[in-house]
């Protein structure tokens, strides 16, 4: 296994690159390509983001045509292990929350977790994806842009979700959760 330090700059540099990547492709899914002049501002915003993760403003790529060419070769070199890859599920279906929260949420998350992947990295998660969940996937996100891209649960039932929530809450500081 890989030795992991936070404050490596090379790994930090692929989590700076991996949180810009993220905002482009939800970005693009919910409302289409950004306009030229508004993707060089969210690209230099994400150098700056890059500069407070310890990432030195050279290790940047220096245009967003090196940034494609940086992503293409790092993803060729990807790899995700087993351990990683059952910890990154289990966050993903939130296994983390007490069970009525974990039942509530769980299955959605791990759901939308995998919409929102791009197919190598569901491939490196071996996840399975089926075209019936690719047409609700779509459906779902075209709702939610429809809607301005917030929340797709109607109102009443946020309003049931966080009565659920609320209700067992003393009961998972009790139990030391």
């Amino acid at each position: 296994p890989l030795s992991y330090n936070a404050f490596d700059p090379r790994l930090q540099l692929w989590v700076a690159a991996c949180l810009y990547r993220y905002y482009i492709d939800q970005h693009e899914l919910l409302y289409g390509p950004l306009d030229d002049e508004s993707a060089e501002a969210i690209y230099q915003d994400a150098r700056k983001l890059g500069t407070t993760l310890q990432v030195r403003d050279d290790m940047w790529p220096a245009d967003r045509v090196a940034f494609d060419e940086f992503w293409k070769r790092t993803l060729d070199d990807l790899n995700i292990d087993p351990p990683v890859r059952e910890h990154l599920h289990g966050v993903a279906a939130m296994a983390f929350l007490p069970a009525p929260l974990r039942l509530l949420a769980g299955r959605f998350n791990l759901f939308a977790t995998k919409g929102f992947l791009p197919p190598e990295f569901r491939a490196l998660m071996k996840m399975s994806w089926l075209a019936t969940q690719e047409r609700q996937f779509d459906r779902l996100t075209r709702q939610a842009a429809a809607q301005g891209g917030g929340a797709v649960m109607p109102m009443d039932g946020i309003r049931r979700a966080d009565d659920v929530i609320l209700s067992v809450l003393p009961l998972s500081f009790d139990a030391g959760f």
